[in-house]
């Protein structure tokens, strides 16, 4: 299964003036709900997979009770994953077009492994954070299905000795399973998107069973919970912190007055502690206009 490290160590979130002002200053991103995203099968995307997958099990294969049970776990399992996107292209136009003001705003370059370390240390309300690369392979995305599958499987053979009935064991055995599909699901994007190079910091609720309903709700931590109005939606969202020394670059875009904005984005970044001598300040090379 691929391991979702991020090379080379810089990553670049595009945004627009208001988003770059608002992020440095407050040295925070945000972790919004990803099906907020401009991708409309965004995490669905290999839930849908998994589950044709499972479907194709015939009535005849000892796996059919565990192919059944593991798709009924998925289905009801209520995962909301937040994530916060990156590119690992520098100076991409369909970035700038997209996220940053249509080449207008900036990209922030973050170091990777400074991400990574606040990842780990990022635990408000046991919520589980990672820093990881996207999967656009299908081949590789149906093997990591598999794997996973073919994991819990032999577990439950093992764990069930052929006996195909609930147990407190099982339930939790299917549980798991289900939520390592839907771990997966939060870094694998359909193939057309394979451009943007993405990486992204993912938030996936941590979750409990509750006996007296037998399913499993989300524990989100609602009190680490913003909201903010987005077109005529209310996205939630988490805060995310980040340290001034975690900014390594910011690139202009290629609509980016780089003669006049130059000098205010310095001033800007001295004012609010960051040391732009380590800082590196580019222009686009995009020549959009």
């Amino acid at each position: 299964m691929s391991t979702g490290l991020i090379k080379p160590d810089r990553l670049y979130h595009y945004c627009g003036v208001t988003g770059f002002q608002g992020i440095l200053a407050s040295k925070t991103l945000w972790l919004s709900d990803a099906y907020y995203m401009n991708d409309y099968t965004e995490h669905i995307w290999i839930l849908r997979k998994a589950i044709e997958r499972l479907s194709r099990v015939a009535n005849d294969d000892p796996r059919k009770p565990f192919s059944d049970k593991l798709t009924d776990y998925i289905l009801a399992m209520p995962v909301h994953p937040y994530i916060c996107c990156f590119s690992m292209a520098p100076d991409l136009l369909s970035q700038w077009r997209a996220y940053s003001d249509d080449g207008a705003g900036f990209a922030v370059g973050f170091s990777a492994s400074s991400i990574h370390k606040h990842c780990e240390s990022f635990i408000p309300d046991q919520l589980g954070v990672r820093l990881m690369s996207v999967e656009y392979e299908d081949s590789v995305q149906d093997q990591n299905i598999d794997d996973l599958v073919a994991k819990y499987f032999n577990k439950y053979v093992s764990e069930s000795r052929g006996v195909h009935r609930p147990t407190e064991e099982s339930d939790a055995l299917f549980f798991r399973a289900a939520g390592e599909i839907w771990g997966l699901a939060a870094r694998c994007k359909n193939h057309g998107f394979m451009e943007e190079k993405e990486a992204r910091i993912v938030l996936l609720p941590k979750h409990r069973i509750i006996p007296t309903l037998n399913k499993a709700v989300a524990d989100v931590g609602t009190s680490k919970m913003f909201f903010r109005v987005s077109g005529q939606r209310l996205t939630p969202y988490f805060t995310f912190p980040f340290t001034a020394q975690d900014v390594i670059e910011v690139r202009l875009g290629p609509k980016n007055d780089a003669r006049q904005m130059r000098y205010s984005v310095e001033m800007f970044l001295i004012q609010n502690g960051y040391d732009v001598g380590a800082i590196e300040i580019i222009n686009s090379e995009a020549t959009y206009r």
